[in-house]
C-alpha cells in the first residue's frame, strides 16, 4: 500500500501518510489488498475509486490452490465504502491483451485517473517523470495512453478491437511531438515556422467553428503538414544512417549478417534505368556509412541557395507542393462551417496520400493536387447552393 501526497509547495505536505477519512482518490490494483481496514479506513464516502476487477493470488495460494479469496466480497466492501458508481474494469486482462504483460496495469490505472481529472499534475510531468526513471519508456507510455482511451471508450468489446490510443493526444500534444521531429529533420527555425503557420491557420477556424470543431480539423492538417515538411531527402537518409538505431535493429532482427550493401540513388547524379522507367540505384559498401555524419550536419542548409540538390527538378516540385497545400488549407480554413466540418477534414486527409520518394511520389503528388481541387470546388459550389 503506498500513500501519495501532492502538493503545490513541499511545506504544504505535513506528512507522509494521509490521515483516516481524507483520501481524495483510491487506486485498487488488487481488491484483496485494498479491502483490508488499513487501506479503507483512509477513504470516505466521496473518494472516487478506479478498480482493477482482476482477481490476483496471495501467497496463500502457493499452499492451496483451493482457497477462496471472497474476491466479490472485496469488491463490495470497496464499493461500500468509496464513491458511488466507482470505475471497475480488468486492467490486469486489458494490459495482457494490448501490452502482452499484466505489469501494466498500474501505469494503466493512473493513465485512466488523469483522464478522469482526479490527478492534480499534466500528462507531461507523468511522461517525465517515465522517461526519467528509464525503465521499459515505451511499454509504461503506451499504457499510460491506454488507460486514458480506457477513461472515454470504455472495456473494448472484444479482444481484437483496434485501440486508437493515438486519437486520445490533445492538438496540442500532437504540434509538440511533430514540433520536435521538425527541429530533429532540420533545426528550430523550421519547426517554428510550422507552429506559427498552425496558429494562423487556428485562429482563422476559431472564427466559424467551436473549440473542439477546431481542433478536430486542425489535427489532420498538422500531421500532414509535417509529413510533407519532413520529406526523407538526402539529408534526412544520412541524419538515419548516421544513428546507432538502424545497425542495431538489423541485429536485433537477423542473427548473422555477413555483409551489407545499400542501395542509393543520388539525386541528379544517378543514371536513366530505361527497363523500369525509373532513375538507377547503386549498391554501395557501407564505407559510404563515414561520409554520412558529414553529409547530416548540412541539413541547416536544406531548401536554400547554399543547397545543391534544392535546384533539382524533383526538389523544387516538391517545394512547390508544399506551397499548394499552404494555400489550400488557407482556403479550406476560410470555408470551414459546422455544417461542412466533416468534408473539411476529408479534403486536409487526402494528403496522406502522397507516400513514396522520387518518380513515385512526384505522381502521387499529381493526383492527390487533382483530388484536392475537385473536392474545394464541390465544397465552394456546395457553399453557394446553401446561400442561394
Amino acid at each position: 500500500v503506498s500513500h501519495i501526497r501532492i502538493g503545490k509547495r513541499p511545506e504544504l505536505v505535513t506528512s507522509a501518510r494521509i490521515n483516516p477519512g481524507r483520501a481524495d482518490l483510491l487506486l485498487a490494483a488488487d481488491a484483496v489488498v485494498t479491502a483490508g481496514k488499513n487501506v479503507l479506513s483512509l477513504c470516505h464516502e466521496n473518494t472516487p475509486a478506479i478498480i482493477s476487477s482482476h482477481l490476483i493470488p496471495t501467497a496463500e495460494f502457493v499452499q492451496n490452490p483451493d482457497s477462496d479469496f471472497h474476491h466479490q466480497a472485496c469488491l463490495n466492501s470497496i464499493q461500500q465504502h468509496t464513491l458511488a458508481n466507482n470505475d471497475l474494469l480488468d486492467f490486469h486482462a486489458l494490459a495482457v491483451t494490448y501490452l502482452g504483460d499484466s505489469i501494466y496495469a498500474n501505469i494503466m490505472i493512473l493513465g485512466f485517473a488523469l483522464q478522469k481529472g482526479y490527478l492534480p499534475v499534466s500528462l507531461s510531468a507523468i511522461e517525465k517523470a517515465i522517461h526519467l526513471n528509464g525503465v521499459a519508456i515505451e511499454g509504461n507510455l503506451q499504457s499510460l495512453y491506454l488507460g486514458r482511451y480506457l477513461a472515454v471508450h470504455g472495456a473494448p468489446d472484444t479482444a481484437v478491437e483496434v485501440v486508437n490510443m493515438e486519437a486520445m493526444k490533445t492538438l496540442q500534444e500532437d504540434i509538440n511531438e511533430e514540433a520536435a521531429a521538425l527541429r530533429d529533420y532540420q533545426n528550430k527555425a523550421l519547426a517554428k515556422s510550422y507552429q506559427q503557420q498552425l496558429q494562423t491557420w487556428q485562429q482563422t477556424l476559431r472564427e466559424s467553428l467551436s473549440e473542439a470543431q477546431t481542433e478536430q480539423l486542425m489535427k489532420p492538417i498538422a500531421k500532414q503538414y509535417s509529413r510533407l515538411l519532413r520529406l526523407k531527402d538526402e539529408y534526412e537518409v544520412a541524419r538515419i544512417l548516421s544513428q546507432s538505431d538502424w545497425q542495431k535493429n538489423i541485429d536485433e532482427q537477423f542473427s548473422h549478417v555477413d555483409k551489407i550493401q545499400l542501395n542509393l540513388s543520388p539525386n541528379g547524379l544517378a543514371g536513366w534505368n530505361e527497363w523500369l522507367q525509373q532513375p538507377k540505384k547503386y549498391a554501395i559498401g557501407t564505407w559510404i556509412l563515414t561520409a554520412m555524419p558529414w553529409l547530416a550536419s548540412l541539413r541547416t542548409i536544406r531548401g536554400s541557395k547554399l543547397d545543391p540538390f534544392a535546384y533539382h527538378p524533383e526538389r523544387r516540385k516538391e517545394h512547390q507542393f508544399i506551397q499548394e497545400f499552404i494555400h489550400s488549407i488557407s482556403r479550406l480554413c476560410l470555408a470551414a462551417k459546422s455544417d461542412n466540418l466533416q468534408d473539411c477534414i476529408a479534403i486536409a486527409q487526402l494528403y496522406d496520400q502522397v507516400r513514396g520518394y522520387g518518380h513515385v511520389r512526384e505522381h502521387t503528388m499529381f493526383e492527390v493536387s487533382h483530388k484536392v481541387t475537385a473536392a474545394m470546388h464541390d465544397l465552394h459550389t456546395a457553399e453557394l447552393a446553401y446561400e442561394a
